[in-house]
Formats: structure tokens, sequence, C-alpha cells
């Protein structure tokens, strides 16, 4: 074989994508899948001999393939921030051009909606988990969702929520009776702060309490 050249030994199409095999000058076999239009696009075909420009080129196109394919399976068990989806993807091994090129894509199909998402997941935290809006926004953040839009999905969620979800967690903790002890309310009032809630909405409802 001359040394630097790449052969394509086998090609085999299905309705949506082509399966390569390449001969690498070692010896080596390199199997690799592309779309249907990349591939018409390189214009190659079974037996051709390649450059290794070409063959890094091919290469690069079906690392994105291979992306796309992932992020599509990672997106239907659930609800991927941007950040969250690119970092999964490099993660699983490809490279940071591969795993832009998924996720742009994955946005042009409407596959993630950040705000959406962030409201669906604040609304859980506050009517389900019962926690306060400086938590609902951590966990937001935490999840790779930008500081704005978690903002906006927490003051998204209603007064009402938050304070029927205090008023739970406070019954919780305290067993229905809130402590007359100073030492043991500011006990309660730090445990409360660390769900998200502020310390006066806190103090204001255990007053209503006692």
């Amino acid at each position: 074989m001359i040394s630097d050249t790449y052969v394509i030994t086998s090609v085999r199409e299905t309705d949506k994508s082509v399966t390569v095999e390449i001969v690498t000058p070692d010896g080596d076999v390199k199997r690799m899948r592309l779309t249907l239009k990349i591939w018409e696009t390189l214009g190659l075909s079974r037996a051709d001999v390649i450059s290794k420009e070409v063959y890094e080129k091919t290469a690069e196109y079906s690392e994105r393939c291979e992306a796309v394919t992932k992020a599509l399976r990672i997106l239907s068990d659930g609800m991927y921030s941007i950040r969250a989806l690119s970092e999964k993807l490099t993660r699983s091994g490809f490279s940071k051009e591969a795993s832009e090129a998924a996720v742009a894509l994955a946005l042009k199909r409407g596959l993630i909606d950040e705000l959406s998402q962030a409201e669906a997941i604040a609304e859980r935290q506050v009517t389900k988990l019962h926690r306060g809006r400086t938590r609902v926004i951590h966990e937001l953040t935490s999840k790779g969702y930008p500081a704005d839009i978690a903002k906006r999905a927490a003051d998204g969620v209603p007064f009402s929520a938050y304070d029927e979800a205090l008023e739970l967690s406070l019954m919780k903790k305290c067993h229905a009776a809130v402590p007359e002890d100073k030492t043991e309310r500011d006990k309660l009032v730090a445990s409360l702060v660390r769900l998200g809630f502020s310390a006066g909405e806190i103090i204001k409802k255990m007053n209503k309490k006692t």
C-alpha cells in the first residue's frame, strides 16, 4: 500500500446512513458512519484510494454523526440544558466540535428549550420537593441552566406555591409545634434557609404559628 493513503474497502447503505470501512496505511480497518447527504457530498465510493486529509475529514463527519445519535438518545431519557448535554457528550469521548454540532442540531430541531425546561423543573422543586426560591435557582444552575433563565423560571412560580411549600416544610420539621426555645428556633430557621427560603419569610411564618 502506498504510504499515507487510505483505501475504502466497504460501503453499506441504508435509508438514512452509510457505513464505510477504510483500511489505513498501517493495515487497521476503521469503520465510520455518515449521513447519506454527507456521503454524497464527499463523492466517494468503494475501492477509492483517498488521502490522509480526506480520511480525516471523513472521520470528522463520522464523529459528528455519532455524536448526534448519542445526543438524541440522551435527550430521549430526560431534559438537559445546553451545557449539561454538551458536557455529557464530551465525557462520552466526543470532541468539543462534535459535541457542539450535536447540540446545535438538537436546538434546531426544538429538542432543547431551556426556559420551558427550567420552568418545569422549578415547579416540581417547589410543589413536590417544597423548596424555596434560592434553592430552586441553585438546582437549576447546577444542572447547567444559565443564571438568567434560572431566575426567570424561579420567579415564574406563584408566590402561593412558595408559601405552601414553606408551610409544609415548617410543619414537617417541627411536627406541628414551633419551638419556643431560641436555640431550637434558630436551628429551625437555619434548616429552612438551606431549603431556599429567606430568614424573613420563615420567621414571619413561625410567628403566625406561636
